[in-house]
């Protein structure tokens, strides 16, 4: 706007949802989705002025699932685990081997908890390197739910 901020009786933001405030100035905002936000302005006088700003937002998972990890009792790449931002909880991690045994289940885990991850054992042994599938259902914080799957190398 042209007016001084001084000469503004109210300021309207609409909708509410992903906005810090709907009544002043420069909110910030934080949709889950690509948004349209309103503002209605009105100075001292009663005038009205309408804008509208669109906000994009870029779907793109920001999540990592190692393809290779080394359960050698080095404190470095120990347990394979799911890493990324804006995930909420993994709600299932699962580990096959070659024949489809399923060698790990992990429930309910935080993104980038290494401990909650798979070590590399079965059964309380250790398992031969070798390539092994996983899947996973994880949640995000915009609630959307996805099932991610991959491959994964022991190695000693």
């Amino acid at each position: 706007t042209d007016i001084a901020p001084s000469n503004i009786a109210s300021w309207e933001w609409s909708p509410a949802e992903g906005l810090s405030c709907t009544d002043c100035e420069n909110p910030w905002a934080q949709p889950f989705r690509s948004s349209t936000y309103t503002l209605l302005v009105t100075d001292l006088n009663g005038c009205e002025a309408q804008a509208k700003v669109q906000i994009q937002v870029n779907r793109k998972r920001n999540i990592y699932a190692p393809n290779v990890f080394s359960p050698n009792d080095d404190g470095k790449n120990d347990h394979f685990m799911i890493f990324g931002k804006g995930v909420k909880e993994i709600q299932t991690l699962q580990v096959f081997d070659r024949w489809g045994d399923e060698l790990f289940l992990g429930e309910h885990l935080q993104a980038g908890d290494e401990q909650a991850g798979w070590d590399g054992t079965y059964r309380g042994s250790p398992m031969t390197p070798a390539v092994f599938v996983w899947w996973a259902k994880v949640e995000f914080v915009d609630g959307v739910v996805e099932l991610i799957y991959g491959d994964v190398t022991l190695i000693r």
